[in-house]
């Protein structure tokens, strides 16, 4: 069979306009259907046995990764995998293998693109023959596994997403970004907001990025922000994954740890910039679904709450009727599903959207200091579960060693490492996060090629990671270059500044672009900070001196992504005291005068980012 024949046998179908590893339904399920009922499958961990026990019983693997919060997920475990014609051909001819997305970041990173449920149909010596995007019912799927069955010939189910590493075909950054702009700028939706038609996520970057930019795009960054609003749920606060339908009206009601983090860090942003409370109401809320539902004994955060209500022995409830409830009606039907695991990746960004928003409400408000201490709980908890003391770095699952380990789990970390340090001006975690810096460098970046997602250890003992693996992700790699820039400011060493910019460069070739779809705000946020000018404020002065604390405070207020802050005694730092209480706005290149009174600092700092 030709490879034009073989790729036939793909069935590969894209969210219009980017990837983004959702919950989706291809066809829904028949209202008039009867329910079967047929035993479930008996699902296997992904594992190599699965794959050996294949060889030796002439099998193909079918495998199935899913999300425990994916509504469609749901769907086809009641409906197409309890099918006698589909549990039937599964018996017989395929050793059925199942994931869970979250848990497994390396196989949701390989097989993102097609979403949950993905399912994956592959040869004993794992070479993939048909990815299936969504829920299929047993009809559609029947033919599915009929035609593999018949055509088990591997086939190249990324084709349409060339290789993202390698040398860039770009002259330079600049004109990667430009080819990234005007991607994502023409996916923007004048009439609803928001990046991108069909299914409408709340995507944090582009808001921030935006918000630096000038022309129409401040504007549409508020107005983008205020339709997320929409997807707070009303009752129990907490943000939804997504809407349907092409507006913002028609929610999905998983809520994922990673998009209550993205709304703490876009409400905050607008909240400090704005001083207006229908930016502060709303994050608050997303606060409130997260200390209500997420929290661990530990501190930890979990990664997400269950867009339905699952009860053994119940029909299922959809997330569309139970979330239509109030409190007590909820609650006299159960709890949906709250995932019990804390992941170093989720944990880490939640910590830093607390953190991030926390500071932009007023020193005198005790919220404040409690989402700081929720906060600081969280990056405590995964320091002490998920931290190896040898090599830095995180393993994704608490108290589970592992050779594999994942760029996404050290970018949230530093992410959370860098705004606890923002928000007090906090020299040790400064140290922190650049030790963290260093050893995901080591591990996981080359110049020539950018950061890749995965690593392994190289040592029995775990105490050398370089073995590189796993994609190019112009996202981990863009969140990885904004924290760069923060590191370098911090540390007056242009060298972080300088490789982030090198790493962006080499991902970003013109097919990385083009794949992302709309998914390029974090790779632009990440490009903008490290092309263009930013700035320190160095406060010193004794730390109890209500003077000092006004300039600090004055420094927070005044401090977008791009400035970073720091908050030293006398006789610590790099700047003298000068007998009184000051700021020193500085860049990497240059200090402006000293600075004594609150009101001058916002333009002594972004003076130096003109």
């Amino acid at each position: 069979m030709s490879g034009v024949a073989r790729r036939t046998l793909a069935i590969v179908v894209l969210l219009g306009g980017g990837l983004v590893p959702g919950c989706s339904g291809a066809s829904t399920p028949s209202a008039t259907t009867p329910r079967v009922e047929a035993a479930p499958i008996a699902w296997r961990e992904a594992d190599a046995r699965a794959f050996e026990d294949a060889r030796a019983q002439g099998r193909l693997v079918l495998l199935s990764i899913q999300a425990d919060w994916c509504h469609w997920c749901h769907v086809m475990n009641d409906t197409t995998f309890r099918d006698p014609s589909i549990t039937s051909r599964l018996d017989e001819r395929f050793v059925t293998v199942r994931a869970e997305a979250d848990a497994r970041p390396d196989l949701a990173d390989r097989y993102g693109m097609w979403g949950w449920p993905a399912t994956i149909l592959l040869t004993p010596e794992g070479e993939e023959i048909v990815a299936v995007r969504g829920y299929r019912d047993a009809r559609a799927f029947a033919e599915i596994l009929d035609r593999a069955l018949a055509h088990p010939e591997p086939t190249d189910i990324f084709a349409t997403r060339a290789a993202q590493s390698g040398p860039s075909s770009f002259g330079d950054l600049e004109e990667a970004v430009g080819l990234a702009h005007d991607q994502i700028d023409a996916m923007y939706d004048d009439a609803q907001d928001g990046w991108g038609a069909g299914q409408k996520y709340p995507f944090t970057a582009p808001v921030l990025e935006s918000l630096l930019r000038t022309g129409p795009w401040p504007s549409r960054a508020e107005r983008s922000l205020a339709r997320y609003a929409e997807l707070i749920d009303p009752v129990w606060g907490g943000m939804y994954q997504y809407s349907e339908q092409g507006d913002w009206a028609h929610p999905h009601y998983e809520r994922i740890a990673v998009i209550q983090a993205g709304a703490l860090e876009a409400f905050g942003e607008m909240h400090r910039r704005t001083g207006d409370d229908a930016w502060r109401r709303p994050g608050l809320d997303v606060a409130r679904f997260i200390e209500g539902f997420l929290v661990a004994p530990d501190g930890g955060i979990r990664a997400s709450m269950d867009a339905d209500l699952r009860v053994e022995g119940q029909p299922l409830v959809p997330g569309a009727t139970y979330f239509a409830a109030d409190d007590t009606g909820r609650r006299a039907q159960g709890i949906p599903r709250v995932d019990p695991n804390v992941y170093a990746s989720t944990n880490g960004l939640v910590a830093a959207g607390l953190a991030r928003f926390a500071i932009t409400l007023p020193a005198s408000d005790p919220r404040r200091d409690a989402l700081l201490a929720m906060a600081e709980r969280a990056v405590g908890s995964s320091i002490v579960s998920h931290r190896d003391p040898i090599t830095g770095l995180y393993a994704h699952v608490a108290n589970q060693p592992s050779d594999q380990l994942h760029l996404a789990d050290q970018v949230a970390m530093l992410r959370a490492l860098l705004a606890l340090q923002h928000a007090h001006g906090d020299a040790s975690r400064a140290h922190q996060a650049r030790d963290l810096a260093d050893a995901i460098e080591r591990a996981f970046c080359m110049i020539e090629h950018g950061c890749r997602s995965v690593a392994r250890a190289t040592t029995s003992d775990g105490s050398t990671i370089a073995a590189l693996e796993g994609r190019v992700s112009l996202e981990e790699n863009g969140r990885l270059a904004q924290s760069l820039a923060a590191v370098s400011d911090l540390a007056n060493d242009r060298g972080y500044e300088d490789r982030a910019r090198a790493y962006l460069a080499a991902a970003a070739t013109p097919s990385a672009i083009r794949a992302q779809g709309r998914i390029l705000g974090d790779f632009l946020l990440g490009a903008h900070l490290v092309t263009q000018p930013r700035a320190v404020a160095h406060v010193i002065g004794p730390l109890e001196d209500p003077r000092t604390n006004a300039l600090f405070e004055a420094a927070l207020h005044a401090a977008d992504v791009r400035i970073q802050l720091e908050r030293v005694a006398p006789g610590e730092g790099r700047y003298p005291y000068p007998g009184e209480p000051s700021m020193f706005a500085c860049s990497l290149d240059s200090c402006a005068a000293p600075v004594t009174d609150p009101t001058q600092i916002d333009p002594a700092l972004h003076s130096l980012l003109e």
